[in-house]
């Protein structure tokens, strides 16, 4: 049962489709955009991403029925960054909203 499980819970084939396949789309697809880019924005803003201890990045592709996707996961270093001035401030129930 374990080898059913990829780097994601999940099965290792997870068969999508896209938001507008066939004749009835998603009407949830603009909304969800939204929160994709805010969360992606939100990861990029609070981590320092960088590649993996050997170096290498396999960003080639291969095409499933409907989307092309990785050919094999993904793999990154991710730290927390500091925290900014702003939040520092913000956390000791100091800011005014201006800097210092």
């Amino acid at each position: 049962m374990a080898e059913d499980v990829g780097p994601v819970p999940g099965p290792k084939e997870i068969n999508m489709v896209p938001f507008r396949a066939g004749r009835r789309h998603c009407p949830g697809a603009g909304l969800s955009m939204i929160h994709v880019e805010c969360f992606v924005a939100a990861l990029v803003r609070e981590f320092e991403w960088a590649p993996p201890a050997d170096g290498s990045v396999d960003l080639t592709a291969t095409t499933t029925l409907f989307v092309k996707v990785m050919a094999s996961p993904l793999k990154a270093r991710v730290t927390p960054r500091r925290m900014s001035q702003a939040k520092h401030r913000a956390s000791q129930g100091r800011y005014s909203g201006s800097p210092a």
